[in-house]
């Protein structure tokens, strides 16, 4: 009896995973994600979740299992962690058309990582790098770009430091702030290497009550009541930021920030592909290469934003170092940069060019997966002509999936788009030839063609959903839970859509078989036993 509960969570488990795998044998062509944390029981969790595109067009990713892993996460322990996994799950490697993980050299690495051991086994694997993730290395690459940088968000992370040191300098430097414009009251965080969107939400609310947190800092700073430390650190923190180079930090930091989180926000949600995540990189490289330009609006900005903001630069007011002139110098003088040009030169376009140089090296890894998917931009763009480099391109490397006369199929299909004025969007064109009568079997090579390049994973960051449900679910008060019973309560918890559609009379039916067949062999057992003993 005091099984039975767990049994009944086994079985609904059980059946929602059998539903899962159900789908992607269905669908066929799936892709696969792995990531990795500890849980509070130190125990390395390996979270497993597919990609695929599911009955009505739709991509969709879903959660499998936590895997625990004890051994070294090499490449070719974690091939063998994915083997076992699909034999497990009775799903085919040779169907395997993608694979997406972070930016790690156990992961990602061409020549010993996951990626590459797993493409010697199926060469049609297309590794995707996170794009979420590669957003974020360019954000942690500009900022330690240049020692300004560096100070600004240190500022930013002492004026945090010394707010949650104490409940009362929390509640006075909290009150009266002004909110943004959804009525939302903006605060400081703690800055974290990994969630870039606490960086954004700090210097926005920084940038947003800049004049408030000066004065609130001298308020602290001239109070008696406060110890030496803490009015020493107050005064410290109100002089940077009356220093002109903060304000200048503070406000390219915001554009920049704000920019960065609603791109990555983006690059999270399921429904995004591989083009779109291009275009936002893309976009991201023009809205960059604008900022080397605004240097003087952001400058005028940055002394607008409050009384006390020092007018000039640091290198206006202090001594310049001269040179010792040596014999074989030239005799021409060394040009002297002011202040404002100084700061441009040496900080400004460091981070702008930075940015730049970081964003186009982690654009190249889309470059050769852009190239071989780009009938989709010939779809959606209209262009007839670039379906002939499709038909030389695409159907040699997936020569099993599509058929090598289908070039008048593709070009009749964009005809047919452009008649009807579907909206060419990859997802949009496969809903409408999955959703009307017979024309799946009338386009059939252009059906699986957008189903392998809607099935491509971008992101990564199911997986790191998994991780929020796995710290509620095995928590310090269940430290000991079983891994089986782990996976079915994370499954559960996770695909809670699937739970919601399941039957439970199914689930009954088949705990009470389970039990009924223990129970007469037990009958049979008694029947054949006791004769001998009488």
């Amino acid at each position: 009896m005091s099984t039975i509960c767990d049994e009944l969570i086994a079985l609904m488990g059980s059946q929602v995973k059998a539903r899962i795998c159900e789908e992607i044998q269905q669908a066929k062509y799936y892709s696969i994600s792995l990531d990795s944390t500890p849980d509070v029981s130190h125990t390395d969790q390996v979270t497993f979740t597919v990609r695929y595109v599911g009955v009505k067009g739709e991509p969709v990713e879903r959660f499998l299992e936590f895997i625990a892993s004890e051994e070294r996460h090499t490449g070719e322990n974690l091939r063998d962690i994915v083997l076992s996994a699909l034999s497990r799950l009775n799903l085919n490697i040779e169907d395997l058309r993608g694979q997406s993980y972070d930016n790690a050299a156990n992961m990602s690495g061409c020549y010993s990582g996951l990626q590459a051991n797993i493409k010697q086994i199926n060469s049609l694997a297309d590794f995707v790098p996170c794009a979420a993730h590669s957003l974020n290395l360019v954000g942690t690459a500009s900022v330690s770009s240049c020692l300004e940088a560096i100070k600004f968000f240190g500022i930013v992370h002492e004026i945090y430091n010394f707010a949650v040191r104490s409940t009362r300098h929390w509640n006075v430097l909290t009150n009266g702030l002004r909110s943004n414009e959804n009525g939302r009251i903006l605060t400081l965080k703690t800055l974290s290497s990994t969630r870039w969107h606490c960086h954004a939400e700090s210097v926005k609310a920084l940038a947003l009550n800049y004049d408030n947190f000066y004065s609130l800092l001298l308020d602290i700073a001239d109070n008696n009541d406060e110890s030496a430390d803490a009015k020493l650190t107050a005064h410290s923190l109100a002089n940077a930021l009356s220093r002109l180079e903060t304000a200048v930090m503070c406000q390219l930091w915001c554009k920049i920030l704000l920019r960065f989180q609603a791109s990555s926000t983006a690059l999270q949600g399921t429904h995004v592909d591989l083009q779109a995540a291009v275009a936002l990189f893309d976009s991201l490289k023009s809205f960059v290469c604008e900022l080397r330009e605004q240097f003087e609006d952001i400058e005028t900005a940055a002394k607008s934003m409050m009384p006390s903001v020092v007018q000039s630069y640091a290198s206006e007011t202090s001594r310049s170092r001269k040179r010792k002139r040596l014999a074989d110098d030239s005799s021409t003088p060394a040009v002297t940069l002011s202040g404002a040009d100084n700061f441009r030169v040496n900080t400004y376009c460091v981070i702008v060019d930075k940015l730049l140089s970081a964003l186009c090296q982690r654009r190249e890894a889309y470059q050769q997966l852009a190239f071989d998917y780009a009938f989709v931009n010939s779809l959606v763009n209209c262009d007839a002509s670039a379906i002939a480099q499709f038909r030389e391109e695409v159907i040699a490397k997936y020569p099993t999936d599509l058929d090598r006369s289908c070039h008048d199929e593709f070009v009749q299909f964009l005809k047919y788009t452009i008649e009807l004025k579907i909206d060419r969007q990859p997802i949009t064109m496969l809903k409408h030839l999955l959703n009307e009568p017979f024309m799946s079997s009338c386009f059939p090579n252009v059906t699986i063609a957008l189903r392998l390049y809607l099935t491509l994973p971008v992101t990564v960051c199911e997986g790191e959903r998994s991780f929020s449900r796995l710290a509620l679910i095995k928590n310090r008060l269940r430290s000991c839970l079983q891994q089986d019973k782990l996976n079915a309560l994370a499954v559960l918890a996770i695909e809670s859509d699937i739970v919601r559609d399941m039957s439970f009379d199914d689930v009954v039916s088949k705990f009470c078989h389970t039990k009924v067949r223990k129970k007469s062999f037990k009958r049979e057992l008694q029947t054949t036993v006791s004769p001998i003993t009488q």
